[in-house]
This record gives C-alpha cells, sequence and structure tokens, in this order.
C-alpha cells in the first residue's frame, strides 16, 4: 500500500486531558501524531497558554522549535534567562536545554511546537502561575 497524504484542522485533533506533570495554568494542547508514525521521535503540538499559563522546566533529547502564532509570551532558558515572544516569533532551543514556555501574565499565546526524540518534564517554574 503507497503512503497518502492527509490534511486536516487544529480544531478537529483531540484536545488533549490537562496534566499538571506538565503544564501550570490554563491551558489547551492538541498534539497531531508524527507523519513517520513517530519513529522519527517527532512531536507536533498546538498549544494556547492562557493569563501566565506555562510549561514546567523540560528538554527535548532532540531540541524544540516553536512558532508563535498570536498573543504575548515568554521562553525562560536555564541560565541565559528570559526573552519575550509575540506573534509571528520563532524559538530553537537546542537539544537537552532547560526552558519553559508560556503566556505573559494578562495575556494568552498560542503557538506550534514542533520537538525532537524524548520530552523530559520537570518542577513548575517558581514563579506563579497567576502573580497576586
Amino acid at each position: 500500500m503507497e503512503p497518502s497524504i492527509q490534511a486536516g484542522k487544529w480544531q478537529d485533533a483531540e484536545v488533549q486531558a490537562y496534566d499538571p506533570a506538565i503544564f501550570t495554568g490554563e491551558v489547551e494542547r492538541r498534539s497531531l501524531p508524527s507523519p513517520d508514525g513517530g519513529a522519527g521521535g517527532l512531536g507536533f503540538s498546538w498549544v494556547r497558554f492562557v493569563d501566565g499559563a506555562r510549561t514546567n522546566w523540560h528538554s527535548h533529547d532532540g531540541g524544540q522549535i516553536l512558532h508563535v502564532l498570536e498573543g504575548q509570551g515568554r521562553v525562560t532558558t536555564e541560565g541565559l534567562g528570559t526573552l519575550t515572544l509575540e506573534s509571528g516569533d520563532v524559538v530553537r532551543t537546542p537539544p537537552g536545554v532547560r526552558h519553559w514556555h508560556g503566556a505573559l501574565p494578562g495575556h494568552t499565546m498560542t503557538h506550534l511546537a514542533v520537538s525532537a526524540g524524548t520530552t523530559r518534564f520537570e518542577e513548575p517554574p517558581n514563579r506563579p502561575a497567576h502573580p497576586a
């Protein structure tokens, strides 16, 4: 059987259950399977972070690329500081670099994430998701 091209829309992808081992705050995540069935270790996710929500600290064996689709956010890399993100920004995180990303407080941010290899999630960042 010859391989076929598949097309779809993100809004048709299944919303994944909230997981506090991955996120802090209000998050909607939809993921699609890798075109090679996972053999290449690629993950594709559409993620919307609301009002300061963010990922926990994590790293990817093969690195990660984020494309910010809308809103304002940030990415913090251990030992290297924080970058503010806005619609249209593209971020490349090298393999094994510990980081987190999400929306700025009072804003939403939606990004498309392409992750390579195993992702290792750790503890939440120390800052609260919704500062007082």
